[in-house]
């Protein structure tokens, strides 16, 4: 987890899981985090996918299902994508 000098913590992690109003992330340390994003900044994130990396910043102590403030997204590489869609349509 990393922090804001605004009082925000952060956490980062590939999405496992996303629909209009909430994404819940994997961990590095293997913890699923889930959160509301129905009041989140969004401006960073373009048509995100399973398995992007998604950094959700929030206020205070993490509660699942909580509020996030922004996040940021670091989309798949286009290479990786690729083999992913290939498996896919095997």
């Amino acid at each position: 987890m990393g922090s804001c000098s605004s009082g925000m913590t952060s956490s980062k992690g590939i999405v496992c899981d996303a629909t209009m109003n909430t994404v819940a992330i994997v961990t590095d340390k293997n913890d699923t985090l889930s959160f509301s994003t129905m009041n989140a900044n969004k401006e960073e994130v373009d048509g995100l996918l399973l398995n992007d990396t998604l950094e959700v910043f929030y206020t205070g102590k993490y509660t699942p299902g909580m509020q996030a403030s922004k996040l940021v997204q670091y989309p798949q590489s286009p290479k990786r994508l690729y083999r992913l869609c290939r498996i896919c349509m095997v």
